[in-house]
């Protein structure tokens, strides 16, 4: 037994566990049940339903108990809770015997805070994550690594059904799959992976909580229902962590497909305009000096301009796939755009409620070092993030200077003013300074580096003043 089978094996027990809809019955992989959630509007187009109402029953469930589990937390800091009743509710941050002072209790509000509105817009993330009603270029995409396998290209797809797809994707992802290689199945299976990993080192917390929350020695004397009750209480709350982050981890590893594909892309397409633009110099120097001894009616002369009219539509033609990149991307960054914004706000909320609540716990307590580590991480994972978007956007934005090129050569020698025009046209829609926040390709605004340092300095500003309005 192989251990990507043996993975594939405990995600199928802990699914159960978990409320997760995966079967093999309706679903060919791991892959396919978390992509079905991107495709249910796709599907149901002509259905009038609420997104949430389209979505498995047991998804339903595990929304539903989220918002009850933040609601819980939320509510502490308003609804004095008897202690048996917090026991009873699976409340994690129940005060314990050694630990009933005033500053417990306001660290232990403020954690609540944390965990209850950081799950709801987690929630609302994950809500966001899964509605790409309105996306086409994206839903052509996610409808592409379902459908298309080593014996299906997207060609074929693409041919059998054009109306269901974006017809700029499409021809975009052709031209991908024959000149770089999608490797779908590499991503795939990576992504299977991902997900094993996560549900079993989630069930392993699981686990580790039930031993602490669930250890006699630390609370007073409670009966026997009340345990059970517990157990049950402590289980939602891991089928909620568990909800939050197994679709958390499903844009993150689409993020990463989608950039370093586009890195690819890029590089080859920049490499092939490179290669066009020395052709078409050369030529043109021979072109020049050729036709200063031969005249334009010459057969020789007359060749080069059939070469550098070819050149030319090649160039046309990298020029048109790369600004099918660009739409492309600038509809994947709508859908990303609006996670990336929540996870900044839950960033923010949560480092102004940790910073507070390191007032209240003593100094050599081990819980300070642990908020500040999940603080560290939680900025850590959003630098990162910026800085790689900044960076996919500086090499999107490199055209610019083959474009320049392009025109000044074709200026200069082209004896088509229809090309020339076309391609005046490409550098119009494609390049275009005069942004505030950086340089606008179509209608994406880059974030260049020194942008990026400036966003990176006012998020640590804002987060040091607001510090002293909590």
């Amino acid at each position: 037994m192989s251990l990507d089978h043996l993975m594939n094996v405990f995600y199928r027990i802990l699914s159960i566990i978990y409320l997760n809809s995966y079967s093999t019955k309706y679903y060919k992989s791991i892959y396919n049940y978390y992509m079905s959630y991107l495709s249910i509007k796709s599907k149901n187009n002509q259905n009038k339903k609420c997104f949430f109402r389209l979505m498995p029953i047991k998804d339903q469930l595990r929304f539903i108990i989220t918002i009850i589990g933040c609601g819980y937390y939320i509510s502490i800091n308003s609804i004095q809770y008897s202690d048996t009743a917090s026991f009873i509710l699976g409340d994690i941050l129940i005060t314990h015997m050694d630990q009933i002072d005033p500053l417990w209790n306001h660290f232990r509000k403020n954690m609540a805070w944390l965990f209850g509105y950081t799950g709801i817009l987690f929630g609302y993330g994950v809500y966001q994550t899964l509605n790409i009603k309105n996306n086409k270029a994206f839903q052509t995409f996610i409808l592409f690594t379902i459908e298309a396998y080593d014996n299906f290209s997207i060609e074929k797809l693409y041919e059998k059904n054009p109306m269901k797809y974006s017809r700029s994707t499409a021809i975009l992802f052709i031209y991908q799959e024959c000149k770089i290689g999608l490797n779908l199945a590499n991503f795939r299976k990576l992504f299977i992976q991902i997900q094993c990993c996560a549900i079993i080192f989630n069930f392993l917390l699981h686990m580790i909580g039930i031993y602490i929350e669930m250890n006699p020695n630390r609370f007073d004397y409670h009966p026997l229902w009340h345990y059970i009750i517990r157990f049950i209480s402590l289980h939602l709350q891991a089928i909620i962590f568990y909800f939050l982050c197994s679709i958390v981890y499903m844009p993150l590893c689409l993020i990463y497909y989608t950039i370093s594909l586009g890195f690819k892309t890029i590089q080859l397409i920049r490499h092939r305009i490179s290669n066009h633009l020395k052709k078409y110099q050369s030529i043109m120097m021979i072109f020049n000096i050729e036709r200063e001894k031969y005249g334009n009616n010459s057969t020789i002369i007359q060749r080069k301009i059939l070469l550098m009219t070819r050149i030319e539509k090649n160039l046309f033609r990298f020029y048109s796939i790369y600004q099918r990149l660009i739409i492309f991307i600038e509809e994947c960054q709508k859908y990303y755009s609006k996670l990336f914004l929540i996870s900044i706000m839950c960033t923010i909320l949560s480092s102004q409620i940790i910073l507070k609540s390191l007032r209240f716990i003593r100094d050599d307590d081990y819980i300070i070092i642990i908020l500040y580590y999940l603080l560290a991480i939680d900025y850590i994972i959003n630098i990162f993030l910026s800085f790689t978007i900044s960076l996919f956007n500086k090499h999107l934005n490199s055209i610019r200077y083959d474009l320049q090129q392009t025109i000044c050569l074709m200026n200069c020698s082209s004896p088509s003013f229809r090309n020339k025009f076309q391609m005046l046209m490409y550098y119009e829609r494609l390049v275009y300074r005069g942004k505030l926040w950086g340089i606008q390709i179509g209608a994406i605004t880059v974030m260049t580096t020194a942008t990026f340092s400036k966003l990176i300095l006012t998020n640590a500003r804002f987060t040091m003043l607001t510090n002293k309005l909590f």
